[in-house]
């Protein structure tokens, strides 16, 4: 007997045919055939990958996503295919990447504009170098603001952003939901008298590559601290607040830069200029 695909409305089971919202109606043996896989669960940036859609017959569904990489990590596997017989099931997300290794000869820099003094954000510029002749993967750079979030709840926006000669844009640091997030806010603990907070900027792996001995002045990421209510807050004890050029251009040891984790450029607030950590973070 030979069956033909139609619209459905809804899922329906019945002896001859099966039917699916924007699948259509066939023969249940034909999922049988071909394994009873209907999609592939999407990767995760950081973590597992979300599970592929069961199978709809007593076969295994197909597996979710592999698992995107931390930074320029390899992926993770795929995941195993979710159990047949209930569409309720669904495959599991596939493995997290692995860390990257860090460079040894990667030379980074960091230089910063402060835009303003206000009182109810802090508004900065930063612009990224490589002043050595190793390319690097922006997704294997992380940087590190480091502030007092006083009594405010902290939010980030991305005014504008130029990556690598005018190419990139603020989507590469700050991603929408439901996505995973990028750039993140994190708790200095202990405290520090200047530094209790720090915004991570992380770049997306789609940013590409930092090219060897780069500086390009049109490079620049725009970004604003500000609370998620607009309350006051202090920039003069922020650990990497520097206005006394205000709208000049300057090399910023305050900003700390990182290359697979490992801190490459700046001191971070507790004295550190090497590898390793000023302090426990969440």
């Amino acid at each position: 007997m030979q069956f033909r695909s139609v619209a459905c409305a809804s899922l329906v089971v019945t002896a001859s045919a099966l039917c699916v919202v924007g699948v259509g109606c066939q023969n249940p043996d034909a999922f049988l055939r071909d394994g009873g896989a209907m999609t592939t669960g999407t990767g995760g940036r950081f973590g597992t990958g979300t599970g592929g859609m069961a199978g709809m017959t007593q076969t295994t569904g197909k597996g979710g996503g592999a698992g995107g990489g931390t930074f320029t990590g390899q992926g993770g596997s795929t995941g195993r295919g979710g159990g047949g017989g209930s569409v309720a099931d669904s495959g599991a997300g596939g493995g997290g990447g692995t860390p990257p290794m860090p460079c040894t000869t990667c030379q980074i820099g960091i230089e910063y504009t402060c835009r303003s003094m206000d009182t109810q954000t802090i508004s900065f510029v930063v612009r990224v170098v490589n002043n050595g002749g190793t390319p690097v993967a922006f997704s294997n750079i992380t940087i590190r603001y480091w502030f007092t979030a006083d009594t405010i709840t902290p939010v980030v926006n991305c005014d504008y952003a130029s990556i690598h000669d005018q190419q990139g844009s603020c989507a590469d640091v700050l991603s929408m939901p439901p996505a995973p997030a990028l750039s993140t806010f994190h708790t200095v603990s202990p405290a520090l008298p200047t530094a209790d907070r720090y915004l991570e900027i992380v770049f997306d792996a789609g940013a590409g590559m930092l090219d060897g001995f780069h500086s390009n002045m049109n490079d620049q990421i725009q970004l604003r601290i500000h609370d998620e209510n607009y309350k006051n807050m202090m920039q003069t004890n922020d650990y990497s607040f520097n206005c006394s050029m205000l709208n000049k251009e300057v090399e910023s040891q305050l900003i700390t830069a990182y290359i697979g984790g490992v801190l490459k450029f700046g001191t971070e607030p507790g004295g550190t200029s090497s590898a390793g950590d000023a302090g426990s973070t969440d």
